[in-house]
């Protein structure tokens, strides 16, 4: 009885510590809110980059701090650091704080696509810390914070897919028209580009190991229960007038670094 109590009991501290382990990695906090002050980020140490935008009655900021040299940095010191302020006058409708965004491997910060897909709305993606996010602002100066990326927009522009960058898969869904979040969770398949054809959302499911003479794999979207559904299709299938338009891809960006 104590032996198998004991097996028990070290399995449920596994578990334990294989749920903090994930928790840490996969869902980063932003920490608590640090104001901005120059005089904390010496211009020999730091890079400052400001980026502000107009939308609707409201003013967008998203300022970072970058480390220059890598290489003399020391233990107190990031790679990134950032904030993000919506106000409208005088007044503060919303902050973010990022204390350290890290780089994964690719691009790392908060990003503003070039064109915003919609006037009605104002769409920001940050990358890094194995747990990107995707920040939508409507009208009424409401920020929606969701897991994310880089998003798609379908042709009528009535919704938006944005895949978790994360090591784990996610999606999120958005209606423009309902201001609504249709889904945001983890899913299971790994997805690339999104299509819409027949009538029909999807996104090819990612396979490494398919060949050409493969059927492709594909997530389709179903609106009626807001989940998922695989299936598969020909390879000729994949259209490129059927692929939705991407924003934020970081795999063309040319300020990948903390907007550097």
């Amino acid at each position: 009885m104590q032996e198998t109590y004991t097996r028990t009991l070290n399995k449920l501290t596994i578990f334990l510590l294989c749920c903090l382990t994930v928790a840490t990695c996969f869902g980063q906090p932003t920490g608590k809110y640090e104001p901005f002050k120059s005089s904390d980020y010496a211009a020999d140490k730091y890079e400052i980059k400001l980026d502000t935008a107009t939308f609707s009655k409201f003013k967008i900021e998203i300022r970072q701090a970058h480390l220059i040299d890598n290489k003399s940095n020391t233990p107190d010191d990031f790679y990134c650091r950032g904030w993000l302020t919506v106000t409208q006058g005088n007044k503060i409708i919303k902050e973010l704080y990022f204390k350290e965004i890290e780089p994964v491997g690719s691009c790392y910060g908060l990003f503003i696509p070039d064109k915003q897909p919609r006037k009605d709305h104002f769409i920001i993606s940050k990358f890094g810390d194995y747990d990107g996010s995707i920040f939508i602002v409507d009208t009424t100066g409401k920020v929606t914070e969701k897991m994310g990326g880089k998003f798609y927009i379908s042709k009528d522009q009535h919704y938006l897919f944005s895949s978790y960058a994360s090591d784990l898969s996610g999606l999120t869904v958005y209606d423009f028209k309902k201001n609504l979040i249709l889904f945001s969770d983890t899913i299971e398949p790994y997805l690339t580009d999104w299509y819409f054809k027949e009538g029909k959302y999807f996104a090819e499911i990612w396979n490494p190991s398919a060949s050409a003479k493969d059927n492709r794999r594909i997530a389709i979207y179903d609106f009626t229960k807001n989940k998922l559904i695989n299936s598969t299709c020909d390879e000729d299938y994949l259209t490129a007038d059927s692929q939705l338009k991407i924003y934020n891809d970081y795999n063309y960006a040319k300020d990948c670094n903390c907007g550097r």
